[in-house]
C-alpha cells in the first residue's frame, strides 16, 4: 500500500488520463479493437492506460529526420491491395517505408506487485516483449507489445523498390501478421480478466 501522497498522485493521473482516453474515443482517435481491454483496465482500482495501440500497418513517407515525416496509409486493419495502391500513388521526393507493427498498451500500476501480476499474465498470454518502462512514486509503467512486425522501404523518390506481385505477396504476409497479432492481444486481455478477477477474490 502506498502513502497518502503516492495514492493521491496516483488518482490525480488516473482521473486526467482516463478523461483523455474517453475524449479520445468520442473523437475517434482510438482504434476500436484496444477500447474494450483499456475500458476494463482502467475501472480497476490500482490501474490504468497511458497510451495503447492495438496493432497498425502503415506508409510512412521520411527523409530521415522525424519532424518531416508523415503518413501516406494508415489501416489499424487488415489492408487490401486497392487501398495499399492507391496509398503509394501519392508523389514523395523521400523514403517511403512499408510498416506493419504489433500492438503496444503502456498499463500505469500503484504498486511494483502490481506490476508483476501484469507482467505475469503478459507471460502466461505468450507475449515475449514487455517489461517495467519506469519507476516512480504511485507511477509505475508497464509496457507490453507483441512481437508481429514487419518493416522495408517500398518506394523511394517516386520510384517503386518491387513489382506489384511481390507487393501483393508482402502485403498477404503484413495481414497474417495483423491477424496474429489481434490473436496475442486476445490472448493476454484474457490473462488480465483472469488476473484482475482473481486479485479481488
Amino acid at each position: 500500500m502506498g502513502t497518502g501522497v503516492e495514492d493521491v498522485r496516483f488518482e490525480k493521473l488516473k482521473s486526467w488520463h482516463v478523461g483523455q482516453f474517453e475524449r479520445s474515443v468520442r473523437e475517434s482517435q482510438v482504434d476500436p479493437e484496444i477500447v474494450p481491454l483499456c475500458r476494463f483496465i482502467n475501472l480497476q482500482d490500482n490501474f490504468f492506460t497511458s497510451s495503447s495501440c492495438s496493432g497498425r500497418t502503415v506508409l510512412l513517407d521520411t527523409d530521415g529526420k522525424k519532424n518531416r515525416s508523415r503518413w501516406t496509409g494508415k489501416w489499424h486493419r487488415e489492408v487490401t491491395g486497392d487501398e495499399l495502391f492507391s496509398a503509394l500513388k501519392k508523389p514523395s521526393e523521400n523514403t517511403v517505408f512499408f510498416k506493419t507493427e504489433p500492438f503496444i498498451i503502456h498499463i500505469v500500476c500503484k504498486t511494483i506487485e502490481d506490476c508483476k501480476m501484469i507482467l505475469k499474465a503478459k507471460e502466461n498470454a505468450g507475449v515475449r516483449r514487455g517489461g517495467i518502462f519506469s519507476m516512480s512514486e504511485g507511477k509505475n509503467v508497464v509496457e507490453i507489445m507483441g512481437s508481429n512486425k514487419l518493416e522495408f522501404p517500398i518506394k523511394d523518390k517516386g520510384v517503386f523498390l518491387a513489382d506489384e506481385k511481390y507487393l501483393l505477396f508482402v502485403l498477404n504476409e503484413a495481414n497474417s501478421r495483423i491477424r496474429l497479432n489481434r490473436a496475442q492481444l486476445k490472448r493476454f486481455g484474457s490473462e488480465i480478466e483472469k488476473a484482475m478477477n482473481k486479485r479481488k477474490n
